[in-house]
């Protein structure tokens, strides 16, 4: 009579501290335990994976259950797993900008990732930076644009008296001739501010960054307001413009204007 063999255990059955297997086997049958459940071993966001973990430990524990049963309670340890706040990575940053093109100075980066992290750690997502720091170049630009839309800049900035100043020149300007040499008309009067000292706004005194906020939805906008003026940042809510973004003042980076202090005063751009 042949040698009595030992019965197989079945194929559902899983417990490692019995099994001959190596840890390449163990991750695979971890890897095919997780799909009988409905599971993906690539749960949770990239560099973690707690969900899947969870649902591994489900698993092993509950590996006399049937397959039943280890859905039930692999589904009710990941729905405790994504339903606690994510914690962000020491040195990783929450939020990326839009171009590289972007500039944002030492100081603001400081708060901003503060910001970011804490926006990390309530949601799981990170934030997009569409706007820094502005060269008088890119200033002119962009009010050259306003302009020529037909926008109200002395009712965009806070800075009503040189909006106004820039109005007027442009206005000098031959109807004709404004698609030509508005750019550079503005120019020369941001740059005839800047030289008394004058800055039209906040985003050229190395103060100033915008956020992307279409991409995000009611409650996520809330928690990032709090956390914003939780740092201390001034906000201005610009979600109803043609462009829906959170401008934020970060006052006590900026650049002082001629002798002045940097300003607490409007949070206007």
């Amino acid at each position: 009579m042949g040698e009595a063999r030992a019965p197989r255990p079945h194929p559902d059955t899983f417990a490692p501290h019995t099994s001959p297997h190596s840890a390449p086997d163990l991750r695979l049958a971890r890897d095919r335990q997780a799909r009988s459940a409905g599971v993906s071993a690539d749960l949770g966001p990239r560099g973690s994976r707690p969900p899947a973990l969870i649902c591994y430990g489900a698993i092993l524990v509950s590996s006399r259950e049937r397959p039943r049963g280890r859905r039930r309670l692999c589904a009710l340890a990941l729905g405790l797993a994504l339903s606690l706040p994510q914690a962000s990575v020491a040195g990783t940053r929450h939020y990326t900008l839009k171009s590289p093109d972007i500039h944002i100075s030492a100081c603001v980066g400081t708060t901003l990732d503060e910001i970011a992290n804490a926006f990390h750690r309530r949601t799981g997502r990170d934030l997009t930076v569409t706007d820094g720091t502005r060269s008088i170049p890119e200033q002119a630009r962009l009010v050259a644009l306003n302009l020529r839309e037909g926008k109200n800049i002395v009712a965009l900035y806070a800075a009503k008296k040189l909006a106004r100043e820039i109005t007027r020149a442009y206005r000098e300007i031959p109807r004709q001739d404004r698609e030509a040499r508005g750019v550079a008309v503005i120019e020369a009067t941001l740059r005839a501010q800047v030289q008394r000292g004058e800055y039209l706004s906040k985003h050229m005194r190395h103060g100033a960054v915008d956020l992307r906020i279409h991409d995000l939805s009611a409650s996520e906008r809330k928690i990032l307001a709090r956390e914003i003026r939780r740092a201390r940042v001034a906000l201005v809510d610009e979600s109803k413009s043609r462009r829906p973004h959170y401008h934020l003042n970060f006052l006590a980076c900026l650049k002082p204007t001629a002798g002045k202090k940097p300003s607490t005063g409007p949070k206007a751009p």
